[in-house]
């Protein structure tokens, strides 16, 4: 679970209350698949009870999220905690020219949004291979990273070098520490992962 603010033991919202999920739907406000870097700095939504700008997500499994900004320390929006669950039919219309906030706080910070092209299988140590790509220059990393949710692909993230020079991935649930990719062994494997290097982002 995030640290974030507003989030505690019993918090209802998709990042700390996981069960939830189970109420599928199709609602995805914002596919952080697809998104560009004018996702993380501009919000998608109006809060429907107090006006103010949020950032709307809702997960593949149909739990739902505002937050009043993107990344550490994720904060979820106040007037969530009325208990009202987040919902596209609630939600205030966008301003018609929506402008991104001066300086979000994860820019201060260093971190970089990211969109995941590939997340592999969990190897009986619990590391999967990742692919990421950076939003704001197109550079990609390739990376073992251990214990990390397959659901991650689904939500926003940010990457940075920490001050000792490793890099992190923040996500909502949690801050991972990627390593160095090292080749599977086993040939086919490696032969589909090139694939799909020349063929982008496709299930492999």
């Amino acid at each position: 679970m995030s640290g974030g603010n507003n989030h505690y033991s019993s918090c209802t919202c998709p990042w700390c209350y996981h069960p939830s999920f189970a109420d599928a739907s199709d609602t995805q406000p914002i596919n952080f698949k697809t998104a560009t870097s004018d996702t993380y700095t501009i919000p998608n939504a109006q809060c429907p009870d107090c006006g103010d700008p949020v950032f709307f997500y809702r997960s593949p499994y149909g739990a739902g999220v505002y937050f009043d900004e993107l990344g550490v320390p994720w904060p979820k929006h106040s007037c969530m905690d009325k208990g009202r669950e987040p919902s596209a039919r609630g939600l205030g219309a966008i301003p018609e020219t929506p402008k991104p906030r001066q300086i979000p706080p994860w820019k201060k910070d260093g971190w970089l949004p990211i969109t995941f092209l590939l997340i592999g299988n969990r190897d009986s140590k619990g590391i999967r291979v990742v692919v990421v790509r950076e939003l704001t220059t197109s550079v990609p990393h390739q990376w073992d990273i251990q214990d990390a949710p397959e659901d991650i692909q689904y939500g926003p993230a940010f990457i940075r070098r920490s001050p000792s020079g490793e890099w992190e991935i923040d996500t909502p649930s949690g801050i991972y520490h990627p390593v160095e990719y090292k080749a599977d062994p086993n040939a086919p494997y490696r032969q589909r992962l090139r694939a799909f290097g020349k063929r982008g982002p496709q299930a492999i």
